[in-house]
């Protein structure tokens, strides 16, 4: 018997800008993708100093550039996702997002 092994197709996108600006376009930043295990999904975004400012476990939920129910400021902010596929191996992603209102 001959086995065909298929390695599942993995996508990942994250956005580089983003305008909460309410106008209902581009207002929320969050990861896209298909072939991962979205219940490994982590995505944390930090401030220029380091700072946590936004934590979340589902990919569904967007940052909406605040931190602590405050608008933050115009700015370049650093985010980092860690997330495994369904063989179990954990791919860490790490970008920078501009925050434009």
């Amino acid at each position: 018997i001959d086995r065909v092994y298929i390695n599942p197709i993995r996508t990942f996108y994250v956005p580089n800008a983003f305008t909460p600006d309410k106008d209902r376009i581009n207002d929320g930043f969050r990861a896209y993708g298909e072939g991962y295990d979205w219940s490994t999904y982590e995505m944390i975004i930090y401030n220029r100093w380091g700072q946590e400012i936004f934590r979340t476990n589902i990919i569904e939920e967007v940052w909406n550039g605040t931190f602590k129910n405050e608008k933050v400021e115009n700015d370049i902010y650093s985010w980092r996702v860690h997330i495994s596929d369904f063989n179990g191996r954990t791919y860490p992603f790490r970008g920078f997002v501009s925050l434009i209102r």
